[in-house]
């Protein structure tokens, strides 16, 4: 299974947006971490 960072504390997107993103990339099973 492939791991996706998803850096969140210099990103310009919302925090909902990257929740939604997360959401989305783990209905495709990929495996997401937020940092």
């Amino acid at each position: 299974m492939e791991n996706l960072i998803i850096g969140t504390r210099n990103s310009p997107l919302a925090l909902w947006q990257t929740h939604w993103v997360k959401h989305l990339l783990e209905e495709r099973g990929y495996r997401v971490v937020l940092k």
